[in-house]
């Protein structure tokens, strides 16, 4: 009980207030009271309180819920992370994280207990060996029933130009990136990713050689609202 300081009076059509608080310490039901004494009729005036307790929830997500790194040359690896949070009422501790598939593996696997809304970032690096379409998962495994996410590429022919962004997230909320390009040193630039970019890098396969590309992009929040074109960067392809 907080709220109150003690003695107080009270004048005629004058109210006060305090404040009860409950902290569980075991599951099922809780019963109290809040008696209070002064020199009113019928004092002390009680006040029940009950509470229903239930298990503790023990819940992680994971955020994207699937990966698709698209096209990445043999030989050249890409990375993208994977956001896990607590979104339970109980602490999680993560134990491992695996990753399984060909060319899929996992960068800074946390061993970490997480308090309820904590979040880690997991990195998963695509580093295919072969061409052709690869598919594999991430596992979480802790004290939170297993989380399983799908991961997904395209390696392409070694050799062939191609164009890795990466930058730095943005420090606002956002959901993720729309990446814009222009050929020429300045040129206009248009959409290039029709869909939004979850991670913090790309890879444009889309190029020729002998050509300049002019890269930008923006960040997108979760109403679909962009923020302005960043610093452009130009890349000339031998």
């Amino acid at each position: 009980m907080s709220g109150i300081s003690l003695p107080l009076t009270l004048g005629s059509g004058q109210s006060t207030s305090l404040t009860v608080t409950f902290e569980s310490t075991a599951v099922g039901g809780a019963y109290g009271n809040v008696a209070i004494s002064s020199n009113a009729a019928g004092s002390p005036t009680t006040v029940a309180l009950s509470a229903t307790v239930g298990p503790p929830s023990v819940q992680l997500s994971a955020n994207p819920a699937s990966v698709s790194f698209g096209s990445t040359s043999v030989g050249v690896s890409a990375t993208q992370n994977i956001t896990l949070t607590n979104t339970g009422n109980s602490t999680v501790s993560i134990s491992s994280v695996s990753a399984a598939g060909a060319g899929f593996t996992v960068s800074g696997v946390p061993d970490v207990t997480l308090a309820p809304s904590q979040a880690v970032n997991v990195g998963v690096i695509f580093d295919p060996t072969a061409t052709g379409l690869a598919s594999g998962s991430l596992a979480v495994t802790s004290n939170a029933p297993q989380v399983q996410i799908a991961l997904s590429g395209t390696g392409t022919p070694a050799g062939a130009p191609s164009v890795n962004l990466r930058w730095s997230p943005s420090t606002s909320v956002v959901v993720g990136y729309y990446v814009y390009r222009g050929t020429g040193t300045y040129a206009t630039l248009s959409k290039l990713t029709g869909a939004i970019v979850p991670s913090t890098s790309y890879q444009d396969t889309a190029v020729a050689a002998g050509q300049t590309y002019t890269y930008a992009l923006t960040a997108v929040d979760s109403a679909g609202a962009e923020s302005a074109l960043s610093t452009s960067v130009t890349v000339s392809i031998p």
